[in-house]
């Protein structure tokens, strides 16, 4: 299963790291003490986690989008307002 010990070493690492993170994720430990990570738990809590995630992102990109729209329109506004005054000062 492990090319080396270093492997093996990694692999256990890695594993401890998620159990502190997400101990719901434990399925139980080993002889060693090491934790066994439901993987099917660790993978649900993934999806869960990007859904939420992205659903942030959407709702950021919204908002921003309303106020490069509410900037545009004063913009708009503002330009129309300078060249109607341009217009007047010429004539």
């Amino acid at each position: 299963m492990y090319n080396s010990s270093d492997d093996m070493k990694s692999y256990t690492d890695a594993m401890n790291s998620m159990a502190d993170n997400y101990p719901q994720l434990i399925a139980a430990y080993d002889e060693a003490g090491n934790a066994i990570i439901d993987l099917e738990g660790a993978e649900s809590l993934l999806i869960s986690t990007r859904m939420e995630a992205a659903a942030k992102a959407r709702l950021a990109a919204e908002e921003e989008a309303k106020q490069v729209t509410t900037e545009l329109q004063l913009y708009e506004k503002l330009s129309a307002a300078s060249a109607g005054a341009y217009t007047e000062a010429r004539d």
